[in-house]
């Protein structure tokens, strides 16, 4: 919450030294990321303590809680350029609160995301199992 306040003040600009529109770029990608980042926070919150009350979590789940937050942050970053770039069809976001509710939501929701980029890798690059037999395949036929 302090990161997605401290870039509403514009504080994250001056900290770098930009203005004009590339302060607005790096406002609107500070959006997607930190927001991204609470949303991915709150998840894990509300996964630890559901694990905790049916008594399901252990320490060694330690790695994850501290990286999920982060994975968060990263997708909703990429995501949130991706739909900057029309890659993506969906409606793009134009005011900040539109934006910080994307990039909550992107990170909320990292794992079904990163799973759904999955499935569209496999479909544009393959599978490795799918590489694999053809890369066989080609050596048959030679």
């Amino acid at each position: 919450m302090l990161l997605i306040f401290v870039t509403w003040k514009g504080l994250s600009a001056s900290l770098v030294g930009v203005t004009g529109t590339e302060a607005g770029t790096l406002r609107k990608y500070c959006y997607y990321g930190f927001s991204g980042l609470l949303g991915g926070t709150v998840f894990c919150i509300k996964y630890l303590y559901r694990a905790v009350a049916r008594g399901y979590w252990h320490l060694d789940r330690r790695l994850w809680r501290l990286l999920s937050p982060l994975t968060a942050l990263g997708l909703a970053l990429a995501i949130g350029a991706l739909i900057e770039a029309s890659l993506i069809s969906v409606r793009t976001p134009m005011s900040g609160p539109a934006v910080v509710g994307v990039g909550f939501l992107i990170g909320y929701f990292a794992d079904s995301a990163a799973a759904k980029m999955q499935e569209v890798a496999d479909v544009l690059f393959g599978t490795t199992i799918t590489r694999a037999r053809e890369s066989e395949a080609g050596r048959k036929d030679t």
